[in-house]
């Protein structure tokens, strides 16, 4: 896997602090865990996709801090060591452009 690998070549120590942003349908979690990271918190804004992974993992689930919300609205209690992102901020700026031109587009 591409960002596992991206952990390694980085040297992210087993005990730094990652958050996985729209994670709950990626597979990295379990990843990093056989890898042996310790701190690991994944968000997704999709409850189900969150519940998946979390059967998935069966008792390993209760290694990873799972929180289900929207990234914008989301307000961190801890800092975070390493923050992956599984393309949601190409999402945002999509949803983004989308609201700048709709405003061209759309006259009051």
């Amino acid at each position: 896997m591409v960002s596992l690998s991206l952990f390694e070549k980085l040297h992210v120590h087993k005990k730094a602090c990652i958050l996985d942003v729209g994670g709950g349908d990626s597979t990295l979690v379990d990843d990093l865990l056989r890898a042996g990271f310790e701190d690991i918190t994944v968000l997704d804004i999709l409850e189900l996709a969150v519940e998946r992974a979390r059967r998935r993992l069966g008792t390993q689930a209760d290694r990873v801090k799972w929180i289900v919300s929207d990234i914008r609205k989301f307000k961190p209690d801890r800092t975070y060591d390493v923050w992956h992102d599984r393309a949601t901020f190409h999402f945002l700026l999509s949803e983004m452009k989308f609201v700048s031109m709709r405003k061209l587009l759309v006259r009051p």
